[in-house]
């Protein structure tokens, strides 16, 4: 018989521990196959992490890394196949991490690029463990490419990557590589160097904490990532096509340009003043280039008093000011604007610091970490959790990106269909056959 807790008493010190220690974060339960990932991960075992969305895998990657702050002395990269992941991660991308540019030359000619920048090779020597994320984005060619300059940098040519750890997290069945009049168009799990390292070795994140509260929902999602929706899944999605979405709501599309129309087009129709902030960058060199390339849609920010805005950093998750909180400026000021969060926060929202810093070199910058909250495209709505959106989904032009967009969502109750088209819904066999295999499906 073990001790017995009132648990009533155990939340009421937390919430007073809270009171007088705002810096106070609670710790972050690893769900069971999280734990495994973990255990593997500190074992110093190479490993592929999958998982679908909403199963906690950016936090995992962010445990990791304090894991190795905290504990021990190896050096740890955190990197992704693009510009809107790696930020939501604290990371640079893969490509200019390595230093290949768009990596579309030869290996040979992109590990004599590598060698002559002597920091960049370096590092790739000296450093013990490397994540790449959003791995279903990773074409077999780059990661081939990559793992023959690692190991002629690191002057170890048997081991993958020239022997560091490396770690590959994600979902096949989100968005896939884009391939640009490229001669190779094998997928990653088509590579047979990536097949015999991950194939046996593969963790999947079973448990969903986005779309905890509403099972239904979870299971449709479940159908719809692996194209095994039903009549009765299309049914139940239709009838939030008859809803009328409310005032002010997010808007998930496919494109930039129509995310930009929507966004300029309401802000439009509020009569008040603008208020703009320039993003101002300190740094130089290809690390200030890669924050830059990340934050290119916060470098100007316009705004009007009534405007819908979305946050797009933690602030004080305690509070609720957390990655994807929408609210309505109440009031503008030169140096910042006051918005209250649909969530019942009331909060000036001013200047914060984006950071990357990479080989002891730090580059900042420093902007309003909000955005227009009409538009905004799926792609860049990666990472999010939405309580609610509206979603146009005519227009889906890849893979999975129904998927994805729906997935942002916490609860059917939250989703407002525009407009809905099953067929639309399209998986790659290549890629679902490989998850299947993996039981991660």
């Amino acid at each position: 018989m073990g001790l017995r807790y009132d648990e009533s008493k155990i939340e009421a010190f937390m919430d007073l521990l809270k009171e007088y220690n705002p810096e106070y974060v609670e710790p972050l339960v690893l769900s069971n196959s999280q734990q495994r990932a973990f255990g593997k991960f500190k074992d110093g075992s190479n490993l592929l992490i999958l998982g679908k969305a909403g199963t906690g895998k950016s936090k995992l990657i962010g445990e990791f890394q304090k894991y190795i702050d905290k504990e021990t002395t190896k050096i740890l990269h955190v990197t992704s196949t693009t510009g809107i992941s790696a930020h939501n991660i604290g990371g640079v991308t893969i490509n200019s991490f390595m230093g290949i540019g768009t990596g579309e030359q030869s290996a040979d000619v992109l590990y004599k690029r590598v060698r002559s920048k002597r920091d960049i090779a370096k590092r790739l020597r000296e450093m013990d463990i490397l994540v790449i994320d959003e791995i279903s984005m990773m074409s077999a060619g780059m990661f081939e490419k990559i793992d023959e300059v690692l190991k002629k940098i690191r002057s170890n040519h048997k081991a993958l990557f020239g022997g560091m750890q490396v770690v590959l997290t994600g979902d096949f069945l989100q968005l896939r590589p884009v391939f640009k009049n490229a001669k190779d168009t094998r997928l990653l799990v088509q590579s047979p160097l990536f097949l015999h390292h991950f194939a046996k070795d593969t963790i999947v994140l079973e448990t969903n904490f986005r779309q905890s509260l509403d099972t239904c929902f979870n299971d449709i999602l479940d159908r719809i990532r692996t194209g095994h929706f039903t009549d009765e899944d299309v049914s139940k999605l239709r009838t939030r096509q008859l809803l009328p979405p409310p005032s002010g709501i997010v808007t998930l599309v496919s494109s930039n340009k129509k995310a930009d129309h929507i966004n300029v087009y309401n802000l439009e129709q509020i009569n008040s003043s603008d208020v703009c902030f320039q993003a101002n960058f300190l740094g130089n060199g290809d690390l200030l280039k890669e924050l830059q390339s990340q934050l290119k849609h916060i470098n100007n920010i316009r705004l009007r008093k009534g405007c819908r805005v979305l946050l797009i950093k933690n602030l004080n998750t305690q509070i609720g000011l957390v990655n994807g909180a929408v609210g309505t400026v109440m009031d503008t000021y030169a140096n910042g604007v006051r918005v209250k969060f649909d969530n019942g926060c009331t909060e000036t929202i001013t200047r914060v610091e984006f950071n990357l810093e990479l080989d002891n070199v730090k580059v900042t910058c420093k902007q309003i970490p909000l955005i227009l909250a009409y538009g905004i495209t799926i792609h860049r709505s990666q990472s999010l959790s939405l309580d609610s959106a509206c979603l146009d989904l005519d227009d889906c032009f890849c893979d999975a990106q129904v998927y994805v967009a729906l997935s942002r969502i916490k609860t059917l109750n939250g989703v407002y269909l525009k407009s809905f088209d099953p067929t639309r819904i399209t998986v790659d066999p290549v890629l679902l056959e490989y998850t299947l295999m993996q039981n991660c499906a």
